[in-house]
This record gives structure tokens, sequence and C-alpha cells, in this order.
């Protein structure tokens, strides 16, 4: 009787572990699937560069294996608002200067977790989520540049202490224009 009950209980526990394996393994996009803009100008510009397929869509996979953004967003003044999806592009590791620093309607940007080099970003940003743990002397270049905006910068909670080693980030934290993600 209690070898019965012993094995009914790991096979319920074996269960319930299996279950919660495959729906955190499901949360996470699948290269295939396809990215949802919230501007459709971005959305535009992306199909254009980096739909591989030409199924006029762009899926995680697609923005991943982008490694440059060349320059495709630097003469977009005034025409794109919401670029969260750039999280997305894990391959690229440097935003140029100009990239979007002539965007003055630009009013939030995600930079991707293996960006190290971050170039020139306009004082339009109100809000900057950067997936970057080990920040470095460009992240401080860009919060100076950011200084007399009114952006508020979010960044993963296990990097604060890495961001509060330079003293323009300990600045944006006591005026609450740090955040955790």
């Amino acid at each position: 009787m209690c070898k019965s009950i012993l094995r009914l209980f790991i096979v319920v526990v074996l269960c319930v572990i299996f279950s919660e394996c495959s729906k955190s393994s499901s949360s996470l996009p699948d290269n295939q699937e396809i990215i949802k803009f919230a501007d459709n100008r971005v959305k535009a510009i992306c199909v254009s560069n980096w739909d591989l397929n030409g199924d006029a869509e762009l899926s995680f996979g697609e923005a991943a294996a982008v490694t440059s953004l060349n320059g495709a967003f630097e003469y977009e003044e005034n025409t794109i608002k919401y670029f969260d999806e750039l999280k997305y592009f894990l391959g690229i590791t440097s935003i140029g200067l100009d990239e979007f620093s002539y965007d003055e309607s630009l009013l939030l940007l995600s930079i991707p977790k293996n960006v190290i080099r971050i170039g020139g970003l306009p004082g339009s940003l109100r809000t900057l989520r950067l997936y970057n743990e080990n920040p470095n002397f460009d992240y401080e270049l860009c919060f100076n540049s950011l200084r007399s905006s009114q952006t508020i910068v979010y960044i993963p909670k296990e990097a604060l202490n890495n961001y509060l080693s330079f003293d323009v980030c300990k600045e944006f934290y006591e005026y609450g224009r740090l955040k955790t993600l």
C-alpha cells in the first residue's frame, strides 16, 4: 500500500514538473513567430531591410539574426514613435551615433541586451529600456546625453548595482528617473 502511494506521489510530482517546464518554454517566442510592432513605420523599415523569407513580416528569428541597423533609421526624422521591438534584435552589439538621434518624435526605445555601444539618442525619448546587465563607459555617455531630457530609464533589476557604479546613473536614480524592469 505504501509503495503504491509513493509511486502515485512520484508520478504526480513528475507530471507537475513537466507541466511547469512546458509552460515556461512555451512563453519564449518561437523563432518563426511573427513580431507584433506597435509602430507601423518601424515595421515597414524592419520588413524592408530584414524580412528574409519575403512574407512581409518579421519573425523573432529574423530579428535576432540582424547584426547591424546599417543606418536604417538614421534619416527617419519625426516618423517613428515607438521601437520596443528592438529588444528582439539580439545580434546587434552597437547602435550608431546618428541611428536615432535625429528623430525627435521617438518616445520609447528598448536597447537589446547585447548592445555595448550606444550612439546619440533624441531628447524626445520618454522611456528608454536597457537590457544590458553590464553597462560600460558608452552607457555612461548615453545617460549624460539624456540629462536635460525627461527620459525615464529602465534597467534589469539584477543590474542596478552595476549601473549605480556611474555617478550619472546615481543621479538618475536619486531623481526617480532610473527604475528597474
